[in-house]
């Protein structure tokens, strides 16, 4: 949880941040260009929006970093 008394969980925690844009605009993308199969998709979908909605109840990370991470997966931008 975010308030974690493992020593180096925080540090763990803000190391994971930094990859999260880019891990959620790439899922965004693979769905966007047709990566996975429908059904697929929405399993997948659903799971990432529970893990979302769980850091945003457990106060993980920043409402505005989730909502951020959430329009890179539903809205992606089409590689050039």
């Amino acid at each position: 949880n975010s308030g974690s008394g493992v020593p180096g969980a925080a540090r763990y925690r803000s190391s994971f941040e930094e990859l999260l844009p880019d891990v959620f605009e790439r899922l965004g993308r693979s769905w966007l260009g047709g990566g996975a199969e429908p059904s697929g998709r929405e399993r997948d979908l659903g799971a990432a929006r529970r893990v979302l909605g769980a850091w945003r109840t457990w106060g993980v990370y920043p409402s505005a970093f989730i909502g951020g991470l959430e329009a890179l997966l539903l809205s992606p931008v089409p590689e050039p």
